[in-house]
């Protein structure tokens, strides 16, 4: 299936043209999409969707993120001494 945003696009050989409901569902989509209440639904689930569901808990991670910072540094310098190609 090929879906074109032109309707006069020629045919390609082997696909078949979709006529439908996608344009008027991307027309509602592109139409909506960065209202408001879209965008604080989108970031409500991706904060849920990482477990951060307070803002304790999002505090809870930056600390977490923070305690491991010495960690990780300590292996990049690591792996960067053991590459000679790395100035």
């Amino acid at each position: 299936m090929v879906v074109r945003d032109r309707p006069d696009a020629p045919e390609e050989r082997g696909k078949l043209r979709y006529q439908g409901l996608l344009t008027p569902l991307q027309a509602a989509v592109a139409r909506d999409y960065s209202k408001r209440e879209w965008v604080e639904r989108r970031c409500r689930r991706l904060l849920e969707d990482l477990g951060i569901g307070s803002f304790a808990d999002l505090q809870e991670r930056h600390d977490a993120v923070q305690r491991r910072l010495p960690e990780v540094w300590a292996v990049a310098e690591e792996i960067m001494a053991a590459n000679p190609a790395i100035e």
